[in-house]
């Protein structure tokens, strides 16, 4: 967490304080109190501290009066202290003056490398080179097939779009590569009229947290965004965007997600989105059902026709359907689609159009071949050869677009084979004539749609039966090379790692060589580049069907011990994956019991509360079996109660949570008074979060009690250990936020103060570790 974002967390803390001394009103009783000067989506970014910019002064002071009535209107008589005007206005300056400090000395390294611009207008008008580069006729922005064959999805988006609702509203379309998403996005796009702006977010950058900071237009009344490859986006990115959408909406704001899949990063994100108050959804796209043909025959005929016209072929209707259009692979718009595309194709050359995915994706790439090598013998702007030309276009669908510089470090990586007479940059300007990026500056347009780059580097890796033209030496290893680990002694991350583990990953799930030949080596000789890849990539990993299970291991040996923005939900994934077959083959309970713990920690890092809460009672009820027979585990018992009231709180069960934190301090009391060397500062914790299950139920003195008697407990260990000194300043900034509760706020202040000079003096010794806690106290 960096330090700005913990002295946000810090302010919404103390908002939340008065929230609850007022009863816990809703956002929407809060906004009818506050004559609708408050928003129900502006409270709930600034009080899950998703906000970037200062709260204004405005916003604090209506707030206060906000809850001040509804308390009043409830009957509950709210505490005075907490409403002192004086006190918030010194914690507004203070917050405003941390937040600018901070942006002043890190310029950008908290913003997102991305841009929000006008979402691309298709055009179907057609290119002299589609005769001789078909597959170009398959991508979405060239709309040569007219939107068909989804009108039911269509509509059910444009329902969400259009209906009533909540001012913001994000909902996920995915499905398998191939399906039709990005075309079905286009046409939502296409059909919002002129009473939406439509936008499209794109990352400009492949780190996993880019130094560009967001660039936000001029939004409009309505806006609709669509964030395509969602799922690949580093998970702060995504939360910055939508925070700084959440904070100019306008009168309506649908952001529309595209991805491969909905696993577990959606189900953790959800839940961040709903306290933010969006309403999300999820929509499946579905495959063409096999059960009506018609539809498959509609979507093909539709398609052979408009590829007739784009590549001059007259009299379409001659050209048949292949005859295994009900079979599964026909599922995909996309097979479809190049079913259509290849049969006419075919007919045009004299020659027989084959049937199945796999040739079909053969024929394609085999004709992108011969187009590159007519370039190379008549043109004068193409001058490498075409198994050069096969090269770049095998690290371009890797990489995907690169600025020149990082472009032609990419080539080096790969050890493109650059011919003496020419230069790497000849090779990246020759593969721009093949494939023109959309915007100037950028190199290695990757080869699309995604799924034939995709079938491209299958076919041409050894290892499926050998294709010609297309499966060459040179790419056995490629993808180590490229991400710098074809050495005992990798070389550090590159701005393509990200993307090239990604499309590495979503090849080897569909094509078993490349798991088996690429990626499982890789893996288990550099488990560490796993982690650069991003939780939707780990999860992917752990979601194949038979993934090798040693792989999963080495890159769970390298997991960092604590929480992980971008990887804990991949990390959960994984987890789960062995914690299923190691809970299957493993019959002694304390190691299946500590199996379950470990579990339920990654899923809550995850912000899956449900699964962990399920995991922990599993848990819990093992280690209390064991512990009747042997009193030795009931410092295990303890702990899985302590993690159980953080559960139950998490998901809103705060008397539930209460109970469970009791019972945890009360055995690790017994336990702390037996041997306090062992179990002392368990009990610090456990204390420590009584007084935040207490707090959240409004017990307000018996947590300041719990609260101190923790600061107690850590004060004696610090005496002999001074790496407790971080616990004190924690616990103390969590009294003064419970002496201020209960109206003394002179000993708040000096209860802040203190731990202000604790963290001062830890963050100088190691600003990395506590620099945001320094924020933190600062803000409060």
């Amino acid at each position: 967490m960096t330090a700005a974002q913990k002295a946000r967390e810090a302010f919404a803390d103390q908002l939340k304080e008065v929230l609850r001394d007022a009863g816990n009103p809703s956002y929407t009783a809060l906004e009818r109190h506050s004559d609708s000067k408050l928003s129900t989506s502006r409270i709930g970014a600034v009080l899950n501290a998703e906000f970037i910019k200062p709260v204004t002064w405005e916003f604090v002071d209506t707030f206060l009066t906000a809850c001040q009535l509804f308390a009043k209107s409830n009957g509950v008589a709210p505490a005075r202290a907490l409403y002192d005007r004086e006190l918030w206005k010194r914690r507004h300056t203070i917050l405003t003056g941390v937040l600018e400090l901070l942006e002043n000395e890190q310029g950008s390294a908290e913003s997102a490398a991305f841009t929000v611009e006008p979402f691309p207008r298709r055009s179907g008008q057609a290119l002299p080179v589609w005769r001789d580069q078909p597959s170009q006729l398959l991508a979405a922005q060239h709309q040569v097939v007219p939107f068909t064959g989804r009108e039911g999805d269509l509509a059910r988006l444009e329902e969400w779009r259009d209906g009533d609702g909540p001012v913001a509203a994000v909902t996920l379309l995915h499905g398998p590569g191939g399906r039709g998403k990005t075309r079905l996005a286009a046409r939502l796009a296409d059909s919002a009229g002129s009473r939406w702006k439509v936008w499209q977010a794109v990352r400009r950058s492949t780190s996993p947290m880019g130094a560009t900071a967001p660039v936000l237009p001029a939004l409009g009344n309505r806006n609709l965004l669509v964030i395509d490859y969602a799922e690949r986006w580093p998970r702060q990115d995504l939360q910055t965007l939508l925070q700084r959408l959440a904070a100019r909406p306008g009168d309506r704001l649908r952001v529309l997600l595209v991805a491969r899949s909905a696993g577990t990063w959606w189900t953790s994100w959800q839940h961040d989105l709903r306290k933010l108050n969006w309403l999300t959804g999820t929509v499946e796209l579905p495959p063409l059902s096999g059960r009506r043909t018609d539809a498959r025959e509609e979507a093909f005929t539709a398609a052979r026709d408009c590829f007739a016209a784009a590549l001059g072929l007259s009299g379409p209707e001659t050209v048949g359907r292949p005859p295994n259009l009900a079979d599964d692979a026909f599922g995909l718009t996309l097979t479809i689609h190049m079913a259509a595309l290849v049969a006419v194709d075919a007919r045009l050359h004299g020659t027989t159009a084959p049937s199945d995915p796999v040739s079909l994706s053969q024929y394609l790439l085999e004709r992108e071949y011969d187009y590159w090598a007519k370039l190379h013998e008549e043109s004068p702007d193409v001058a490498i050869r075409p198994e050069i030309m096969a090269q770049a276009v095998y690290t371009a669908t890797l990489t995907r677009a690169l600025n020149y510089d990082t472009a032609l470090e990419a080539l080096t990586y790969a050890r493109v084979d650059t011919p003496a007479n020419l230069t790497t940059g000849r090779v990246l300007s020759d593969h721009a004539v093949c494939y023109p990026p959309p915007t100037p500056n950028t190199y290695l347009e990757p080869l699309y749609p995604d799924r034939l780059g995709e079938d491209f580097l299958a076919l041409a890796t050894p290892g499926y039966p050998p294709r010609p033209h297309l499966s060459t030496g040179w790419a056995e290893g490629t993808p180590a090379h490229l991400l710098g680990a074809a050495t005992p002694d990798p070389a550090p991350p590159r701005p393509w790692t990200r993307d090239t583990l990604t499309i590495l990953i979503n090849t080897a799930e569909r094509w078993p060589h490349i798991a088996k030949t690429q990626l499982y080596p890789l893996l288990k000789k550099h488990p560490e580049l796993a982690l650069y890849a991003g939780s939707t990539a780990l999860a992917t990993l752990a979601g194949f069907d038979t993934v090798d299970l040693t792989v999963l291991e080495a890159v769970e040996a390298r997991f960092p011990d604590e929480r992980h923005t971008d990887l804990d939900v991949g990390i959960a994934a994984i987890t789960h994956r062995l914690a299923r077959h190691r809970l299957a083959t493993i019959h002694d309970p304390v190691i299946r019991a500590l199996i379950q713990n470990q579990l339920e920690v990654r899923q809550a890092d995850a912000g899956l509360h449900r699964e962990a809460l399920a995991t922990n009672q599993e848990a819990l009820q093992a280690w209390r079996d064991l512990a009747r027979t042997n009193p030795a585990h009931q410092f295990r018992v303890a702990g899985t109660l302590h993690n159980l009231g953080i559960r139950l709180l998490a998901l809103g069960r705060r008397e539930d949570a209460v109970t469970a934190t009791e019972e945890a301090v009360r055995i690790r009391r017994q336990l702390a008074k037996d041997n306090p060397a062992a179990h002392a500062r368990d009990l610090g914790d456990s204390l420590n979060a009584l007084g935040e299950v207490l707090a959240a139920v409004g017990r307000r003195q018996s947590a300041l009690a719990a609260t101190e008697e923790a600061i107690a407990v850590y004060r004696s260990l610090a005496e002999n250990n001074a790496a407790h000194q971080f616990r004190i300043a924690g616990t103390l900034h969590n009294l003064g936020i419970r002496l201020s509760a209960v109206g003394r706020r002179e000993d708040a202040v000096t209860a802040a103060e203190e731990a202000l000079r604790i963290r001062r003096r830890l963050a100088t010794d190691n600003p990395a570790a506590h620099a945001p806690d320094l924020a933190a106290s600062l803000a409060s």
